[in-house]
């Protein structure tokens, strides 16, 4: 394939003028495009150099317009609020019976004696705060709590609150699905006469009213636990002997069914400030029973001992009167009992037809129950009646009958020195076995009963916080940059068209 020649004439113009317009005009643009570009930039720089005090003129107004209007608009917010801020920490209650609103003994768990003005004295107490004039009512009532919800649990009422809506008739049912919080958030608001105390102090205070609550908390629930004999609550001189034998084992029995109960709950707890277990505390215990006891009680019954004879036999004589007509009526009530379940038994078609409401949730078994219970707990007390009103007559026949050997007054006195003793000593065990208790109580049972997972924290609800009130201030002064920019801009434009 042949290649066409390419045209290399010059047309020889005489005249420059002649040269076509076109021609000159782009050999010149494209020379200069470069150097215009740069030109431009330093121009720019430097007219933005030559007003830079009107620059920061600007920046300097915009930057106080900013602090001004953050300032204006924390004080509008300072003047809308009730509070200027508010100490927040969050609770647990670490034992299972709290997931269903109860405590650890069953009863209904009331979280609201955290705001009870008993718990928020001691704890102003404990600050001294009392004495700065804030009182309970005051703290009580800048005082809230709230449950926390699980997201779990939330999506569950959720879909309930929908089955419901979609399904009316079922409402009755799903309304006795009920959720306890174990977690609660406790806020206390910097309002009124508390605004005088230090973000630090607000923070102590939130924190004490929680540890004092602790405390009421385990002191309200161990009066389940803490053994209250009755050593110590009578003057053993006003009576005889052969009662105070008897009250003496009765006492001790008590306290060792108690720490028996203690020690198959806790059988390798030692107490820190005792240095015993439920264990060590029941052996001693029976040591006292078996021989100091059980020795005092063969010496009184065998030397036939009393401290006044005819006194003692007439008040025995009262009280044996007293029981035969208690055990008239327990025998009276156990034979209607009786008699009333026999009555029921063979007429139950007739008697349950016309007590539908047993019918409803099957509680015919319940009645027969209820009523064998009944019939049950009077024959129990016919039968301690009539065990006390034969011990009673032995004793009065042999306080009437003629005194045997003469009494040895030696032997009278170690009675008379041996009671006050044992007395004593079930009081030291009855303190000790208090102490093991608390010990076992507050280090082991309970430790975790109501803890704290979020110490009390403060934040500021006063206005805006600080990182706002920062970045307006920054926009504004940027702002009166970019208008000084724009102004020095405008100006040097201006002034080269000129």
């Amino acid at each position: 394939m042949s290649k066409k020649p390419v045209d290399t004439t010059v047309t020889d113009f005489e005249d420059v003028s002649e040269i076509p317009r076109e021609i000159k005009v782009t050999l010149q643009s494209t020379a200069s495009h470069e150097e215009s570009s740069g030109f431009f930039l330093k121009s720019m720089v430097q007219t933005i150099m030559s007003h830079m005090r009107l620059i920061t003129l600007l920046f300097l107004i915009f930057t106080l317009i900013g602090a001004g209007a953050a300032v204006l608009y924390r004080h509008q917010l300072n003047s809308a609020r009730t509070y200027t801020g508010v100490a927040t920490a969050v609770i647990l209650f670490g034992f299972p019976e709290a997931e269903e609103g109860l405590d650890p003994f069953g009863n209904r768990l009331d979280i609201n004696e955290i705001r009870s003005p008993y718990v928020i004295g001691q704890a102003l107490d404990y600050l001294n705060l009392h004495e700065r004039g804030i009182s309970a009512e005051a703290v009580r009532s800048n005082l809230t709590i709230s449950r926390v919800v699980p997201h779990d649990v939330l999506s569950r009422i959720l879909l309930i609150h929908e089955t419901a809506a979609r399904q009316p008739h079922r409402l009755e049912t799903l309304e006795e699905i009920v959720f306890h919080s174990t977690t609660h958030v406790l806020e206390l608001r910097q309002s009124g006469i508390l605004n005088e105390l230090s973000v630090y102090e607000i923070n102590d205070l939130l924190n004490q009213i929680i540890t004092q609550y602790q405390i009421f908390f385990m002191q309200s629930n161990n009066e389940f636990y803490f053994l209250d004999v009755v050593v110590g609550h009578f003057d053993p001189s006003e009576y005889d002997f052969f009662d105070l034998v008897r009250i003496l084992q009765g006492t001790v029995n008590n306290m060792l069914s108690y720490t028996a109960s203690k020690q198959d709950n806790a059988p390798e707890f030692r107490s820190p400030s005792t240095g015993m277990t439920f264990g060590d505390i029941w052996a001693n215990l029976d040591l006292i029973n078996t021989v100091d006891l059980r020795s005092l009680s063969a010496l009184i019954h065998v030397n036939n001992m009393s401290r006044n004879r005819h006194r003692t036999a007439d008040i025995l004589e009262y009280q044996i009167i007293r029981m035969e007509v208690a055990l008239d009526i327990a025998r009276a009530n156990a034979d209607d009992a009786l008699f009333l379940i026999t009555d029921i038994y063979q007429h139950e078609q007739w008697i349950f037809r016309y007590m539908e409401e047993y019918y409803i949730h099957d509680r015919k078994t319940d009645v027969y129950e209820d009523l064998m219970r009944g019939a049950f707990d009077q024959m129990l007390r016919v039968n301690q009646l009539e065990a006390d009103i034969a011990f009673y007559r032995e004793r009065l026949a042999s306080l009437r009958a003629p005194e045997g050997r003469a009494v040895n007054r030696g032997e009278v006195q170690f009675v008379e020195e041996s009671i006050p003793r044992l007395f004593e000593s079930l009081q030291n065990w009855e303190e000790i076995i208090n102490h093991t208790v608390e010990d076992y109580f507050y280090l082991e049972l309970f430790k975790d009963a109501v803890r704290t997972i979020a110490p009390s924290h403060f934040l500021n609800a006063s206005g805006i916080p600080r990182q706002q009130m920062m970045f307006i201030v920054l926009v504004a002064g940027f702002s009166g940059i970019f208008l000084g920019i724009m102004i020095a801009l405008y100006k040097g434009d201006k002034k080269q068209k000129a």
